[in-house]
């Protein structure tokens, strides 16, 4: 377990988080011209949060889970380096990588998830990612190949997710959401979202977080309950 000072640190760095998040929400909403700065800021303090509580404990599914994290904040600050034409493949490639290591780290609890335990709930993600793909492929052009693959990843990233816990479940459907307006606003002509940036952003950092703070419930389940580490996930 987390000593005294790793734990006021790791707390420390989930606030400047929290922080962080805030500004640059407030900087999109008010229009402000350094808000790139903050989006590279965004996603460290909660790899740091994720690893000092898990300091001892490095499972699978955290290492699978501080790749993810490191993949989406390559999406979020390597296309802001990139001449227009390459932004968008760069963040399509960086958190379909991202949403693919989700996956991994999710893959040992699916016989939790709805794929095994309750099918029926399958059909709204089958729905969501039909729709999404059948929307964006035909604005896509050459590029319709990495849409393909991007929504599949989006869409099986939280249907894994639902075996773990219910803070993963909805950190799952907050990125679908954050990845489907995402996608629509890239790739379908005439569709207008007001305050589109902060909307994404918001439902962005709402998933990183409780995707977060589900490993790090399940892990201590885990840690509790060694030798049945899937029944100890569930309960």
């Amino acid at each position: 377990m987390p000593n005294a000072a790793t734990d006021r640190t790791s707390w420390w760095a989930g606030v400047l988080y929290l922080l962080i998040g805030a500004v640059h929400l407030t900087g999109l909403l008010a229009g402000w011209p350094s808000t790139t700065y903050t989006q590279w800021l965004l996603v460290p303090p909660l790899i740091a949060h994720l690893l000092l509580r898990c300091r001892t404990v490095r499972s699978p599914l955290v290492r699978w889970a501080v790749l993810a994290l490191g993949l989406s904040w390559l999406g979020d600050s390597l296309p802001t380096l990139l001449p227009e034409p390459a932004r968008l493949l760069t963040s399509i490639v960086f958190f379909g990588l991202a949403h693919a290591s989700w996956i991994l780290a999710f893959r040992p609890f699916v016989r939790h998830s709805i794929l095994a335990s309750r099918p029926q709930l399958l059909v709204p993600y089958a729905i969501a990612m039909v729709g999404l793909i059948g929307l964006c492929i035909p604005g896509a052009g050459s590029l319709w190949p990495a849409v393909l693959v991007y929504g599949l990843l989006l869409v099986t990233m939280p249907v894994l997710a639902t075996g773990v816990g219910v803070l993963t479940t909805w950190g799952g459907i907050a990125f679908v959401v954050t990845g489907s307006l995402m996608a629509v606003r890239a790739f379908v002509p005439g569709v207008q979202l007001p305050g589109a940036d902060a909307i994404i952003m918001a439902t962005y950092l709402v998933a990183q977080g409780l995707l977060v703070s589900g490993v790090l419930s399940a892990g201590w389940r885990v840690t509790r309950r060694p030798s049945h580490p899937e029944v100890a996930t569930r309960r």
